[in-house]
């Protein structure tokens, strides 16, 4: 079974395929816009379409999975949304959407959806990676990282990936606030003084690097990690971001999707040494 998810955050369909690989047969096919959307299924042909109900391109992408309806009319399609309550628009009517299902789901959630989606049958208890499993015992490489008392704030405008981080360093053992702009996250910094910052480069109103040299130039010598939505899952290379976010005071710059493991080793590291500033 092929997988299609349409979305332009890489965190959520690395989400999708974390939940849906391990089951047998399936596999993850990824687009972020209509032509990428045409470029995958020219070259494979998808059992079933996940996208994002608020794409910028929406009604291309529509027309794009209802040509290929046209020759499959029964191919399931599912909408993802941030929105409480969603709902169906025009273009979401032609893409033959069934169902919208909001972003923030539960790994067995979206099992039950696909499941009943496609006539599939999936194990009520399939063994999922972390950080789907809700057994703390059952989280890992993460076992003996528990660092109770370390507080962490993360400042994210994208919902999905500020419950992951959410997930991620609870799971772990740290005590998470969260906030979804730079005002309220200065705020809540002030007001939780916490070990460590996660930080979104693109916030909306006020600039990461805002946020960065505003505690800063407070004196504050917190280890601040800078996420940016490059893709690539690594220390960020670019040199003019990488000079912009460390002139501004960050102590590490990291790619969106992070690799869970290797964030945790930083966030470790990183309150450990308390990066001097």
């Amino acid at each position: 079974m092929n997988v299609l998810v349409i979305d332009t955050d890489p965190a959520v369909r690395r989400l999708i395929g974390d939940v849906l690989l391990p089951l047998d047969e399936w596999a993850l096919l990824e687009a972020q816009d209509a032509t990428t959307a045409t470029a995958v299924m020219q070259d494979r042909e998808a059992d079933l379409i996940l996208l994002d109900v608020a794409l910028p391109d929406l009604p291309e992408v529509s027309q794009v999975i209802a040509n290929l309806r046209y020759l499959r009319p029964h191919l399931p399609v599912i909408g993802l949304s941030i929105a409480a309550e969603p709902k169906l628009s025009d273009p979401l009517v032609t893409a033959g959407v069934s169902q919208i299902i909001p972003k923030a789901f539960h790994a067995d959630e979206l099992l039950t959806i696909v499941g009943e989606t496609t006539g599939q049958s999936i194990p009520a208890c399939p063994e999922l990676s972390w950080p789907f499993s809700t057994d703390p015992t059952d989280s890992g490489s993460l076992n003996g990282m528990k660092t109770p008392g370390r507080k962490v704030v993360i400042v994210d405008d994208d919902i999905t990936t500020l419950t992951l981080l959410t997930d991620v360093l609870t799971f772990a053992g740290y005590d998470v606030t969260t906030a979804t702009d730079g005002p309220t996250g200065l705020t809540k910094i002030d007001n939780h003084a916490p070990d460590l910052v996660i930080l979104d480069h693109m916030l909306p109103g006020m600039h990461g690097i805002d946020v960065v040299q505003q505690l800063r130039q407070q004196g504050s010598r917190l280890p601040i990690i800078m996420l940016t939505a490059h893709g690539n899952a690594k220390v960020i290379r670019d040199e003019k971001l990488t000079w912009s976010g460390w002139k501004a005071g960050a102590s590490l710059l990291l790619d969106k999707p992070c690799d869970v493991d290797a964030l945790l080793r930083w966030v470790e590291q990183l309150i450990a040494t308390r990066t001097h500033w």
